[in-house]
């Protein structure tokens, strides 16, 4: 009961932020209807004018119907909506069923290690990371129309992918598919046909696409129309003479004292965009941190290996490298294969893909921070943050394990893994 009110709260601000989106959407869709002037055409006589019956909105510096480019404006940001939510749910959809078919979501757990990603986190990362990226491309290969769309739907997928893979995590975790070590994408027979159908993970994936597609194209339209804004303000975004906000709100710049409503209405409807956006965003965000928290709940279960039995390990894995380092010299033909085995049995024993000798006498295991199994990759970076932790701080850093609460050393902590009791 305690729940409702803020439950009730995230249900209306993400309404809202889907209305906003929807709206902008549909004003581009009927553009040729409910605008009330050519968004291409002005007049001098209409230069500069102030915001009337005529001109709701006023006009710019060439006489053209700001109110007018700004419906036709979300036209561009509806195409890329539409496109995003396709791309990125079909994304999800493959991703799913990807990790599905090769095993590696089993276990409850590792159901919801799918939602170890913020959407308002992601968000910012998009717009920190790939907006800047989008504007190099746009330059290095040229502004065309097709291009830049390509560019901005590529941007605009990203949310929807991750929203939608996120309440299938959370669809497939509720509902008990992972908790039995069968295959997650089971076929089951019908009581009454005997028929095969579609596996429930698969059919609850589809479900899940089809309820978020409001929010999945929500999330798509505003992140393309933020996107565009700088790119568009830079004079690299929509090639003119199409109408974008940010190139009405750059080419208002030179008139904020005469004429303030040139640049004032597109940055108005771009920061009620970003308002949106974080209407949605926001809740779903609180979602996976309450996930995240589940998570850690499970992991704080693990026991973890203290300084001197991990010690001891490492120096059963240090003595048997230094044999092979030692005796590749002497043997001139198998010397050379000795230094790999010896760089092999590096990344294996230090980064913790399998269990090493001086692991597996003490019972140790490599995992990561939520309990999962190392990858190769992870268990290269592990080594990598060993050997740069090790240099630096003259194995000082290994001491950690002392005072940490996980027992973690540096390197561990670079590699985001943790050293358990796996016996």
């Amino acid at each position: 009961m305690a729940n409702r009110p803020a439950t009730s709260v995230a249900s209306v601000a993400v309404t809202v932020g889907v209305i906003i989106a929807l709206v902008m959407a549909i004003a581009g869709i009927f553009a040729p209807v409910l605008a009330p002037h050519d968004p291409l055409r002005g007049t001098l006589r209409d230069r500069l004018a102030q915001p009337t019956l005529d001109h709701p909105l006023g006009a710019d510096p060439i006489g053209r119907d700001v109110l007018s480019r700004m419906i036709f404006s979300f036209r561009l940001y509806a195409v890329s909506g539409f496109l995003g939510l396709g791309f990125g749910t079909l994304a999800a959809w493959l991703v799913v069923l990807i990790r599905g078919n090769a095993g590696m979501a089993n276990r409850k757990r590792r159901a919801d290690a799918f939602l170890n990603i913020s959407l308002i986190d992601l968000a910012g990362l998009v717009y920190i990371g790939f907006v800047p990226l989008l504007l190099f491309m746009v330059v290095l290969t040229g502004q065309t129309y097709i291009k830049y769309v390509i560019f901005l739907v590529a941007i605009s997928a990203i949310l929807p992918l991750a929203a939608v893979y996120q309440s299938i995590g959370r669809a497939l975790t509720s509902s008990g598919e992972y908790d039995s070590d069968t295959k997650p994408y089971r076929s089951y027979q019908s009581s009454t046909t005997g028929a095969v159908g579609l596996s429930s993970p698969i059919r609850i994936a589809i479900r899940q696409g089809i309820i978020l597609a409001p929010v999945s194209f929500s999330l798509a339209m505003l992140m393309a129309l933020l996107s565009d804004f700088p790119a568009s303000f830079l004079g690299v975004g929509v090639p003119p003479p199409t109408p974008s906000l940010g190139a009405m709100a750059a080419q208002g710049r030179d008139y904020l004292t005469d004429a303030w409503w040139v640049a004032a209405f597109p940055i108005g409807v771009t920061t009620i965009a970003m308002s949106a956006l974080l209407a949605i965003t926001v809740p779903f965000s609180r979602a996976q941190k309450q996930v995240r928290a589940g998570i850690e709940a499970d992991a704080s279960a693990m026991r973890y290996a203290g300084l001197w039995i991990r010690l001891g390990a490492v120096t059963v894995d240090s003595a048997i490298l230094l044999v092979l380092v030692a005796i590749a010299p002497l043997i001139p033909v198998l010397g050379p294969i000795a230094m790999v085995a010896a760089i092999i049995y590096l990344v294996i024993s230090r980064g913790g893909i399998i269990r090493s000798p001086g692991a597996r006498v003490f019972g140790l295991k490599a995992v990561r921070s939520d309990g999962e199994p190392l990858t190769f990759a992870r268990a290269s970076l592990r080594v990598a943050c060993a050997l740069l932790a090790g240099s630096l701080t003259m194995g000082l850093g290994f001491c950690l394990i002392a005072f940490d609460k996980k027992k973690r050393a540096v390197h561990d902590l670079m590699a985001g893994t943790v050293v358990i009791r796996a016996r």
